[in-house]
């Protein structure tokens, strides 16, 4: 049955937020939009409905999963925009294999309470099923990303990349890892793919900002913070923004940043990417740290 309303913007979301994100949307909207609160206003009364109805399906993995391929896939169809969905959040495609269909959502679930190992294993299973099982591969490598392995992201971004190359978020994890391993021209290389097929990541233009500055090449750093400064503004993250400031202040021509960089975190999507992960948390990544709490 196609959807013909878009929850995330019932919501005020972008597609990459997290439960967090979700949650925390629907007790704002709900406050102002009660029929408790709103007991002469049906218009407001209609709009509460919208949201609870949003929240129950966005606030369920499977369901969201499930929503985002039914909406926003019909959705490309009929503007006949293949790129539509790539753009958005870049879910891949399901599987027609009920078995490893159902190893997949007891991974979501798993994931959700951060029982990273175990969700491995499901994913692992499903994919044995069916090796071209885009989503099953994406989420074991977020997984392995919680975990710190990093080689593990990489052998599955690998994988997702040689079924489909079009992949933002495979490409996007494909970067952190690259970074963390130490392969810092590697993850430029990239996020730089990322851009070129979603020029709205922030979040790939942020970290190949932080890139630049490995590589002593301030100009290019800059001019990507000042990016996804912009970017982050019209998503409405002003954390995002603030911690992006504190990187310019800092990036003056006689005094290089990298040991006056200032830690700073917050929650964002997926984002996610992400299965993604996840409002997302930010600090300054450094070379070679283990710390997963560190996504944007």
């Amino acid at each position: 049955m196609e959807k013909t309303e878009d929850y995330y913007s019932i919501l005020e979301l972008s597609q990459d937020a997290t439960l967090k994100d979700i949650k925390a949307a629907y007790r704002r909207l709900a406050r102002e939009y009660h029929p408790d609160v709103n007991p002469d206003d049906s218009i407001k009364q209609e709009k509460f409905q919208q949201i609870s109805q949003a929240y129950e399906v966005l606030s369920d993995p499977e369901k969201c999963h499930r929503y985002y391929l039914e909406y926003y896939v019909i959705k490309s169809e009929q503007q006949h925009k293949r790129s539509y969905i790539k753009s958005l959040y870049n879910n891949p495609p399901f599987t027609s294999n009920r078995r490893a269909e159902k190893l997949y959502n007891q991974g979501l679930k798993k994931f959700q309470r951060q029982q990273y190992t175990k969700a491995i294993d499901n994913y692992t299973k499903a994919i044995a099923m069916d090796p071209e099982f885009i989503a099953a591969y994406l989420k074991r490598c977020e997984a392995y990303n919680q975990l710190g392995n990093y080689q593990g992201v990489l052998e599955d971004c690998y994988q997702i990349i040689t079924i489909n190359p079009a992949i933002v978020k495979a490409l996007y994890y494909q970067g952190r890892a690259r970074y963390r391993l130490g392969f810092i021209q590697g993850a430029i290389n990239s996020y730089s793919e990322v851009i070129r097929q979603d020029s709205h990541h922030a979040q790939s233009y942020y970290y190949r900002a932080i890139a630049y500055l490995d590589l002593e090449n301030t100009e290019s750093a800059i001019q990507d913070f000042k990016t996804a400064q912009d970017l982050f503004k019209a998503q409405g993250n002003e954390e995002a923004c603030l911690l992006i400031k504190q990187h310019l202040s800092t990036l003056t021509p006689s005094k290089y940043p990298l040991n006056h960089l200032v830690t700073g975190c917050f929650e964002v999507l997926q984002n996610s990417f992400k299965n993604t992960t996840n409002l997302l948390k930010v600090v300054i990544p450094k070379r070679n740290s283990v710390n997963t709490s560190s996504q944007i």
